[in-house]
């Protein structure tokens, strides 16, 4: 595919291993002025079902171009997670118009400004209501689980953990942006939505507040009923949790939590004094 200049080749096939549309994608990017081919075709088909797609015949407008690798890491590739529901076909529908400057310039610094991620967050919200100008990620989801229409894992990413798949993606395209490079200084993927674990191993940095669990116990309620043993044990959610039974809890007045009965007496002792 990369030849001395002046030499040019007749022919080449490519054989994927994986999305036809990705590879496409990323052949038309700005690396085409270096690839000295005529025809270039694609064969991402099987040995019983062949197929060859012509990509030299495939032609896009040079500002989508410019922001195809971007386009490819936002929504997902070997080093960057999908947004649930939203395939590339679905995100290729909004990858247009006013969309395809939000993406331009991902992968031009090591560590992207606020501007450069507030625009790509602004890209992925068009991919959940496409039409959208100011986009507050966080009020926009929790109006999605009000509307209660949807499944958790299909809202939209809370703005934290979007902020940090957003730097796993400006680090991949930088990383692509150089590939012809020969020896490319590139920056540590630690503290750019990667971390180091205690084995050495890279793993993913997915968040860096609580998760839910963890910052709203209070949401959770047990479903004991009528008993001796009401809320007397490990098998009761709040006593496990260390909270006290709440209104929402099916226990009511047969309760032996004892965090809840404390707190009776507390109440009691008030009112009597």
């Amino acid at each position: 595919m990369y030849s001395t200049p002046g030499t040019l080749l007749s022919e080449a096939i490519i054989r994927l291993t994986f999305g036809v549309l990705t590879q496409i994608f990323l052949s038309f990017y700005r690396h085409t002025g270096n690839i000295f081919c005529q025809n270039i075709w694609m064969f991402p088909g099987t040995f019983r079902r062949k197929q060859y797609v012509p990509v030299h015949k495939i032609t896009l407008p040079e500002e989508k171009r410019k922001s195809l690798l971007a386009f490819d890491a936002i929504t997902g590739c070997n080093t960057t997670s999908q947004f649930v529901g939203i395939g590339k076909q679905k995100a290729w529908k909004a990858f247009d118009g006013r969309s395809l400057e939000l993406l331009e310039r991902l992968g031009e610094e090591s560590c992207p400004n606020a501007n450069v991620l507030a625009e790509a967050e602004a890209f992925v919200w068009q991919l959940y209501n496409e039409g959208t100008e100011e986009v507050h990620i966080n009020n926009e989801r929790a109006a999605m689980f009000r509307k209660k229409t949807k499944k958790l894992d299909s809202l939209s990413p809370a703005q934290d953990a979007l902020q940090l798949h957003l730097r796993r993606v400006n680090h991949q395209v930088l990383i692509w942006k150089v590939a012809l490079q020969p020896c490319p200084a590139l920056s540590n993927p630690d503290g750019n939505g990667w971390f180091y674990n205690e084995e050495g191993v890279l793993k993913p940095k997915l968040m860096t507040q609580e998760e839910i669990s963890a910052a709203c116990l209070e949401l959770a309620f047990c479903g004991c009923t009528s008993g001796g043993n009401c809320c007397a044990n490990q098998r009761c959610t709040c006593v496990r949790l260390a909270l006290r039974c709440s209104k929402a809890c099916k226990c009511g007045d047969f309760c032996r939590n004892t965090r809840t009965l404390q707190k009776m007496r507390v109440k009691f002792d008030d009112v009597c004094t």
